[in-house]
């Protein structure tokens, strides 16, 4: 029972103070109030926690991110009191759109899932989700908070108190669609999924034999949990030889990752994709185009890689991520804050 009490004080805080910081924020409510928010949330802790959730902002932990169960450093939410829940919401709601706050109510939920079906709840524990600072929360100073667990990795870097930056930033789902109790048919990353079948599906001949990489898709993302990435190659078809109503799928399917940001992130990622060249944006596919079939997709350009993968447990588990190839971990964003800071 402890693990259902666990959820559901979780849950009841996020959804109950889940978008107060809307109320007071007439400008920019993430960049206005994140540094205050996580003071408050970190100041919240004793001596001896602090020692353990708190790095300085150039330890290597900080790029030490992964999805799966294993061990982590920081603090469990299961240390944590209601207070500190309901701060951790508000931290999250300033680092987080609506949506992408909703996907980690849904990434939680799915531990008592998959608790129902395995029985293991030394793994499937939604109190297994670590929060981690680096550095003191600061104005002036560069500093990065994580929140993460199994199929949960969210890293970011604040700069100035006006730069948010999210990446890496990876959303699993397992199982994919609950088929079973009373979740049943609830789908973390249903868009994720339908979208990208929706564009497979639409390709004609031609153009699914430029798209497809491979018969059958990797086990997992090719990408892993590396700490940085360079693009891979650039296979798959180009976004330019997409008729119109293809494109607007394959816009849709990358709004809605951009869209699991805040409305800062938001904004600059949606202007990055508005403003670059079709020819620098490509779809790949791999595997089967039917649900229940195992399957692969990335979408790559010239700044940014998407990856989802969906072969595990029959098809029916999601690893999904979205990188930057120059700021993952807020470095090229760093490295121009850091040359004006000398001059």
């Amino acid at each position: 029972m402890k693990i259902y009490k666990i959820i559901l004080v979780i849950l009841i805080l996020l959804t109950s103070s889940a978008y107060t910081f809307l109320r007071f924020a007439p400008e920019n409510p993430q960049s206005n109030n994140i540094v205050t928010v996580a003071n408050i949330f970190l100041n919240s802790f004793n001596k001896d926690q602090l020692e353990r959730i708190k790095f300085d902002f150039k330890h290597e932990e900080r790029y030490n991110w992964n999805y799966v169960p294993t061990s982590r450093e920081g603090i469990p939410l299961k240390e944590f009191n209601n207070y500190q829940i309901e701060l951790l919401n508000e931290l999250l709601n300033t680092s987080l759109s609506k949506q992408g706050v909703r996907k980690v109510e849904g990434v939680l939920i799915l531990e008592s899932v998959l608790y129902d079906l395995s029985g293991q709840s030394s793994f499937r524990d939604p109190g297994k989700y670590f929060v981690t600072f680096f550095n003191s929360p600061d104005k002036t100073k560069p500093w990065g908070w994580r929140l993460e667990g199994h199929h949960l990795s969210l890293n970011f870097t604040v700069i100035k108190d006006s730069i948010i930056v999210s990446t890496p930033i990876f959303f699993g789902a397992n199982p994919s669609e609950v088929k079973q109790g009373k979740h049943k048919g609830s789908r973390v990353l249903k868009y994720e999924e339908d979208y990208a079948r929706e564009l497979i599906k639409s390709l004609d001949k031609q153009q699914y034999k430029e798209a497809l990489i491979d018969e059958i898709a990797p086990g997992d993302i090719i990408t892993g949990n590396d700490e940085r990435i360079s693009p891979l190659s650039l296979k798959g078809i180009s976004a330019s030889k997409l008729k119109k109503e293809q494109f607007e799928i394959l816009l849709k399917l990358i709004k809605e990752y951009i869209s699991n940001s805040n409305p800062e992130q938001t904004e600059w990622r949606n202007f990055d994709l508005m403003t670059s060249n079709k020819n620098e944006i490509h779809f790949a596919w791999a595997g089967g185009t039917e649900k229940g079939e195992s399957h692969y997709y990335r979408i790559q350009s010239n700044t940014f890689l998407i990856e989802y993968d969906n072969t595990q447990d029959n098809a029916n588990h999601i690893h999904s991520v979205w990188r930057s190839f120059k700021n993952d971990f807020g470095e090229d964003l760093l490295k121009k804050h850091y040359e004006e800071y000398r001059h």
